[in-house]
């Protein structure tokens, strides 16, 4: 896991008011258990629910960091929605930003039904997903060291 920078070195007071309308804004829209549960894969089973529960709260922060970071970079860009797709209980969205210089990247929504609503449980940037990117580091750190270790870790980079 890498450190990320999240802007506090120029404006705490305006970082921390970007962050909290974050959570405000677009947490809703997010499954973090689900994504959490997904993105620990297998060693998400043999953790106690008191450790459940623990991971849910520290991915929940890890997720902040990345999307404040992302939101952030892509702050003057052109956000295009170009389709979806449903299938059942589960769909896509699928947008691009188009930057400045007219560089495209694409940012697909994978979305469940959870109670009535659709919530997201994956993002798929430029055909990376971001549960499988965070899943393949997890089981990383758990093969070469502990469970106790990826949590940490993760302490470590969101200050929790």
């Amino acid at each position: 896991l890498v450190e990320q920078s999240d802007g506090n070195e120029q404006n705490p007071e305006a970082m921390a008011k970007y962050r909290a309308d974050l959570r405000k804004a677009i947490f809703p829209q997010f499954d973090i258990p689900e994504m959490a549960k997904r993105s620990l894969g297998l060693n998400w089973r043999p953790r106690s629910s008191a450790e459940q529960k623990e991971f849910v709260g520290l991915f929940s922060f890890l997720l902040e960091d990345f999307l404040s970071d992302k939101l952030k970079s892509f702050e003057d860009e052109k956000f295009v929605y170009t389709g979806e797709v449903k299938d059942g209980d589960y769909g896509k969205v699928e947008t691009r930003i188009v930057t400045k210089d007219g560089k495209e990247i694409s940012i697909d929504y994978r979305f469940h039904l959870v109670d009535e609503d659709w919530k997201v449980y994956d993002m798929v940037i430029e055909n990376v997903s971001l549960v499988k990117n965070y899943r393949s580091q997890f089981n990383r750190i758990i093969a070469k060291s502990s469970y106790q270790d990826l949590v940490r870790r993760i302490q470590k980079i969101t200050n929790k």
